[in-house]
């Protein structure tokens, strides 16, 4: 057993399997609860996307001056088309659900699907020498819409899942509402409130220099990591990897 003060849920893909190993534990101590638990299941939804530049990373293709966007529907915003800081053209995501919780590999029939969008949607674009990268990824969504934030104060227990892309422009409002909750189930020490409190306050530190942080990442080889503010960061995301290849050019349009 794990014994804590407290538990936050925030296991993604895998936040219903943890809360249905918790009933079951619970139920298997014959533990007596009132505890109402809001049943969701995780439903793995893959975004594939392709990103596109020159092979010299210089342009030999268009840029979008802003997204391109498909009406939405009900379910997704649609495949879009857009250009990133680095000067490259990214298609996608799609939005396709699976079983697999843990399959990410490129699917080459949906990979042609993105190649034919990018090349209608630019024609001077030649999807097979433009090609830069591909990766998949997958997002937590729940057989719900909304997201899956539940306070237990009964079982000192928060439960913070289905949080999909739209929780990324959301992650500081999400962080702090669930430290308030936090704070009505834990008895905090004198100095608690206060730190608390600070975490809330808009009192960021300012991103350091993106040419700075290009160099870093160039210079640690085979590491892929660069230091921002003391910390060490392994740098994993496809569009700022493949972003980083070469300054000189992002240098010229800053």
């Amino acid at each position: 057993r794990i014994f804590s003060k407290s538990v936050v849920n925030a296991t993604g893909i895998m936040a219903d399997w943890l809360e249905r190993d918790i009933r079951k534990a619970r139920s298997a101590y014959s533990e007596k609860t009132s505890t109402s638990w809001k049943i969701f299941e995780s439903r793995p939804r893959r975004g594939q996307y392709c990103i596109f530049s020159s092979p010299n990373q210089c342009l030999s293709i268009p840029i979008p001056v802003r997204p391109i966007q498909p009406v939405p529907s009900q379910r997704t915003k649609g495949v879009f088309v857009y250009s990133t800081i680095y000067n490259q053209v990214v298609v996608g995501p799609t939005a396709l659900d699976q079983e697999d919780r843990n399959d990410d590999r490129i699917d080459l029939e949906v990979g042609q699907t993105l190649k034919n969008l990018a090349k209608r949607v630019i024609p001077i674009c030649n999807p097979e020498t433009d090609l830069v990268g591909e990766w998949v990824g997958l997002r937590p969504a729940t057989n719900y819409r909304d997201y899956q934030i539940h306070l237990y104060p009964e079982k000192r227990f928060i439960t913070a899942a289905g949080i999909r892309s739209t929780g990324l422009t959301a992650s500081l409002g999400i962080g702090r509402y669930v430290i308030r909750l936090l704070s009505s189930i834990v008895q905090l020490p004198p100095d608690g409130k206060q730190y608390l409190s600070s975490i809330c306050e808009e009192n960021c530190s300012a991103l350091p220099n993106i040419i700075n942080l290009m160099e870093q990442y160039q210079n640690s080889g085979n590491n892929g990591t660069i230091c921002v503010n003391g910390y060490e960061y392994k740098v994993t995301h496809p569009i700022t990897r493949n972003g980083w290849r070469c300054s000189k050019h992002f240098e010229r349009t800053c």
